[in-house]
């Protein structure tokens, strides 16, 4: 052991005096490239000479006026290809204009395609408006107007958005009422005046920003006819912004003027170009302006007798400030858009720095080759180091992805070779940590996901359990009362109904007697009249009938009822019987008709019974019915609900229904349709109606279990189906389609519910 660790030792110290240290390569690159570039750069100021200076003159206010008229021409040219992309949009029906979301969405993608634009606007003839704007605060606002002649004002929609990282954002809603009428505005009437031409307004103030800008307005036909003009409006600051990136030394100036004299644009952040006063925009004179560049451009076009209007072509003139002074070269072009004039004032002094910036240029580009002869040696030298570094960067990136199989060698470089070491050991223990750790990971997810299956299980289980008991207890004491009442209120109702007939026989017979006796015997007998005056036979003789037929009605109305509680009840019945869908559709309603009428805050509910020609069906009567009653109870708790939330309406303007639809499907399954006229419900409700315990009702109001347990009655106890169709305010309908004939399991788990 102690010769092998020995013959390591020597193997290792031989190892590092052939690699070469990391401080002593890095040292040997950087002497080398540092001496070749000293020397390159040397000789390249040996070589360096002195350019024409007409010809930078020459070059220089080439480039200002190219730049100048390049820009002028785009944001001119964006004007007008924009205006003829809404007259395309228009006449050619590319765009949805009657539909607002896919307008507005037009109108904003031509506002950000162009943001040099202030505002794209569409005035039509009847006096509506329709604009995107751009504001001071980095925002867009959508401008709709719609014009009302009977009151002459306009009611005006603004919507503000601002860019995010993806896309608008809407930053608000401002509705108001003002006066605005398009063919009123001085863009409109210059487009309405020129109707066959592209038309540009004088400079006025931008109302937003208070700054000056033009306008181009088109008129459009549509077929043949004027319906309205298309304005694009842009700042002057815009073009101004453009001239100052062209002069950021500062050392000269660029303007544009107009035939008048008047400043449009300067590369002077300084000099503003516009006046106002009482609200309204007036552009300086180039004698009022502060510049003194400006102040030198206007000396020399007095000196030379001439004027902004009489440069029709390219002009350079010069000017010199004394015998001694500087000496300045002033250029004028005709821009080439409406009157405008581009100038430039450069002295003299410029030009000189031109010439040692070309130095300098020619002096940085030998610099460069030089670098390149030095980054050439360099790649040399440092793929020496490098490779072995990015290895041991790729097998850290490997791992830091999850790939823990990684391994460095390197060999050259006496540093990296201990670093790469200690990297494989930290892979290795790594790779053993994560291996033991995956295995408990994988034994505690399958715990959990054990666990997780088993409380789910038995929270069903539970969830099933109790709602079964729940409505088995109620439905059972609902059954036993309805039976016990039904059964007392039958037997003295039979004696009532039973006695009737006889009482009317023996009242019709009373009556005869008292006619009879009121004949022969009531002159003899003065105090027999004067009782029946007193007693008022005659409305006796009248109302008693009336009387007798009144408890007759009531008492067959009570027989009636007792019978509709019996046969929801069903418990004089068979467990599986057939029955007469129509007739347990009808004990219900007669139970439930208290619930229909009206009453304070509710209006009358109406059913529409629209049966078909059922056969009996075999069924578990009582439990069909319990299915009737939960689904009828749904509805008319449905239509409650809208009334409550339309209570600012007459409630006898509401038409509030609930249709009852029969149909024999075929041969084997009958359906019944429930449908109201209610408020509906969402997807996301209609989704979980038959869901244990879920309720839309208040708290205390409802079980969530009706529903629930129907669903179970008609699936699994009858083997039919039970569906919902709804949507907000599209009302609701319920569809219960069961079997003719029976054909499901009479030990099915619900068998246990009263009947």
């Amino acid at each position: 052991m102690r010769l092998i660790a020995s013959s390591r030792k020597q193997h290792i110290s031989r190892t590092q005096r052939r690699t070469l240290g990391l401080r002593a390569a890095l040292i040997g690159a950087i002497l080398i490239t540092i001496s070749a570039s000293a020397g390159v750069v040397h000789f390249s100021w040996l070589i360096l000479s002195k350019r024409n200076v007409d010809s930078i003159i020459t070059q220089v206010n080439q480039e200002l006026t190219r730049g100048t008229f390049q820009e002028v021409g785009n944001i001119f040219s964006n004007v007008s290809s924009t205006q003829n992309i809404i007259q395309r949009a228009f006449t050619r029906n590319l765009v949805n204009l009657q539909n607002p979301r896919e307008r507005e969405a037009f109108y904003l993608s031509l506002l950000e395609a162009n943001p040099s634009f202030a505002a794209i606007e569409f005035g039509y003839r009847n006096g509506d408006y329709f604009g995107v704007q751009n504001t001071q605060d980095d925002e867009i606002n959508v401008i709709s107007r719609q014009w009302n002649p009977q009151t002459q004002q306009s009611s005006n929609t603004t919507v503000s958005y601002q860019e995010g990282s993806s896309e608008l954002r809407v930053m608000g809603t401002q509705e108001i009422t003002d006066q605005y009428y398009s063919p009123r505005q001085p863009w409109y009437q210059i487009a309405a005046q020129n109707l066959n031409q592209l038309s540009w307004s004088d400079v006025y103030m931008f109302r937003a920003t208070r700054t000056p800008g033009i306008s181009s307005s088109m008129p459009l036909r549509l077929q043949g006819k004027f319906i309205g003009v298309i304005n694009i409006s842009f700042e002057l600051k815009q073009i101004s912004q453009y001239l100052q990136t062209l002069d950021q030394e500062g050392k000269s100036i660029i303007f544009i003027a107009n035939s008048k004299s008047e400043l449009i644009a300067t590369s002077d952040a300084q000099e503003t170009t516009y006046i106002i006063v009482n609200d309204t925009v007036r552009l300086k004179r180039l004698e009022e302006t502060n510049n003194s560049y400006l102040q030198i451009a206007v000396q020399t076009l007095r000196t030379n007798q001439a004027s902004i209007s009489s440069v029709t072509a390219e002009r350079t003139l010069t000017y010199q400030d004394g015998p001694f002074g500087e000496k300045y070269f002033i250029s004028l072009a005709p821009v080439g858009y409406l009157d405008w004039v581009v100038g430039t004032v450069i002295p003299e002094s410029n030009y000189l720095e031109g010439i040692n910036q070309a130095n300098t240029n020619t002096t940085i580009g030998l610099a460069l080759a030089a670098l390149g002869l030095a980054t050439l040696m360099s790649i040399v030298a440092s793929r020496w180091i490098t490779t072995p570094i990015r290895k041991l960067s790729t097998a850290s990136s490997a791992i830091a992805l999850g790939d823990l199989n990684q391994a460095v060698e390197v060999q050259g470089i006496r540093e990296l070779n201990v670093l790469a070491q200690s990297f494989n050991r930290m892979a290795k223990q790594l790779r053993e940590s994560f291996t033991e750790l995956e295995k408990t990971n994988e034994a505690l997810e399958q715990r959990v996901e054990e666990r997780t299956v088993a409380l789910k299980d038995a929270l069903h289980n539970l969830q099933q359990t109790q709602a079964q008991l729940v409505q088995t207890e109620k439905m059972s004491s609902l059954g036993l009362m309805i039976a016990g009442i039904a059964h007392e209120i039958n037997n003295p109702v039979n004696f009532i109904h039973g006695n009737l007939c006889h009482a009317h026989q023996y009242t019709r017979d009373l009556l005869a007697l008292v006619d009879f006796c009121e004949k022969h015997c009531v002159h003899a007998f003065p105090e027999i009249e004067a009782q029946i005056e007193e007693i008022d036979l005659d409305f006796i003789r009248e109302d008693l009938p009336k009387l007798l037929n009144s408890m007759q009605i009531g008492a067959d109305r009570i027989r009636e009822i007792v019978k509709s509680l019996r046969v929801f009840s069903r418990l004089d019945e068979a467990e599986v019987k057939e029955v007469d869908i129509h007739e347990g559709i009808d004990s219900t309603l007669m139970i439930l008709h208290s619930r229909l009428r009206a009453k304070p805050g509710y209006s009358v509910i109406e059913v529409v019974r629209e049966y078909g020609q059922l056969p009996l069906v075999q069924c578990y009567a009582g439990q069909l019915n319990q299915v009737f009653m939960n689904l009828l109870t749904n509805s008319i708790d449905a239509l409650h609900q809208s009334q409550q939330r339309q209570v600012h309406q007459s409630p006898e303007t509401l038409p509030y229904q609930i249709r009852i639809r029969t149909e024999v499907l075929n041969s084997d399954w009958v359906a019944i349709h429930i449908i109201d006229n209610g408020a509906g419900m969402t997807e996301q409700v209609r989704s979980k109606l038959f869901d244990p315990f879920f309720t839309t009702k208040p708290v205390g109001q409802g079980t969530g279990l009706g529903l629930s347990i129907s669903y179970q009655i008609v699936v699994e106890k009858h083997g039919g189906k039970l569906y919902c169709c709804s949507a907000p305010n599209q009302g609701a309908e319920f569809v219960v389609e069961i079997p003719i004939k029976a054909h499901f399991n009479h030990e099915d788990k619900l068998a246990k519910y009263p009947q």
